[in-house]
């Protein structure tokens, strides 16, 4: 690695320790080049301010996120399986990236067009996932849904309510029980009897 993406990356983790101590709003550019261990006018030469390295930091996390997600799903047997998966996953790992967890909950963040930004093509890489299990259901036939979209945009919907549950409230055992019941009452409503 370069003495550049070194620099990054160091700029980045401290921005990720700030971020998750301070909050997305509380850290600032010189706490962050602090921690850095650099002056403020060597951060701006890698990050132009505090959105860019919000959206960077944000990024990093959602990338990770996503590919939690693809290899839980990859190693589920079948459809079903790999919804459980995606939304066990998902709930769990969200919950671990601070950052992430933070700018999807708090309406507050909005006022950065960055987190706005990242919460719709978030919302939007869900709802196509979702969907295209729920098509694979209906073409292997294990599913009888008129309308994969709807159904998708209403269980990222659901997946949503219960972010706050997983994250303040409650164990991941407690919450895996709430949606493994949550996701047998979308199956055994949809899947086709015979």
């Amino acid at each position: 690695m370069g003495k550049s993406n070194r620099a990054r990356q160091q700029i980045l983790e401290s921005a990720r320790r700030c971020f998750s101590r301070d909050g997305l709003t509380g850290a600032t550019v010189d706490v962050i080049a602090q921690e850095a261990g650099m002056a403020k006018s060597s951060l701006y030469y890698y990050y132009r301010g505090k959105e860019a390295l919000i959206k960077a930091v944000l990024d990093e996390e959602l990338t990770q996120v996503k590919h939690q997600i693809r290899q839980a799903m990859a190693q589920a047997d079948g459809v079903l399986e790999e919804m459980r998966a995606f939304v066990l996953t998902r709930m769990r790992e969200l919950s671990r990236m601070v950052n992430v967890s933070s700018a999807l909950q708090d309406d507050y963040l909005r006022q950065y067009a960055v987190i706005d930004n990242m919460r719709k093509e978030y919302d939007q890489y869900e709802v196509a996932l979702f969907q295209s299990l729920l098509e694979k259901g209906c073409r292997e036939g294990r599913f009888n849904i008129d309308d994969p979209h709807l159904t998708a945009l209403s269980l990222v919907t659901a997946m949503k309510g219960l972010e706050y549950e997983w994250v303040v409230k409650r164990s991941d055992k407690e919450m895996a029980s709430i949606v493994f019941r949550m996701l047998d009452i979308l199956f055994y409503g949809m899947v086709k009897r015979e």
